[in-house]
């Protein structure tokens, strides 16, 4: 898909011990065909959701380590 009307196109629920608990997708619109399709299979959110959480987990790791609280922005 080489556009795509932006949008939310993943949702994901986390839970306290930083697990997804729930993952709804939703289709991109495509203006060169007119219909609607999922930017990524589920998988590749799935995938790409837990990455994230871990790149959240390793820097509140440090910012503990180095006795320093997260910002609001997680340093992103």
């Amino acid at each position: 898909m080489a556009t795509a009307i932006p949008s939310i196109a993943c949702l994901g629920v986390i839970g306290r011990n930083n697990n997804p608990l729930h993952v709804s997708l939703f289709p991109s619109h495509d203006p060169a065909t007119n219909t609607l399709a999922p930017v990524r299979t589920p998988l590749q959110f799935s995938l790409l959701l837990s990455s994230t959480l871990d790149v959240f987990e390793l820097r509140s790791r440090h910012h503990a380590a180095g006795g320093t609280g997260l910002s609001g922005d997680l340093g992103l």
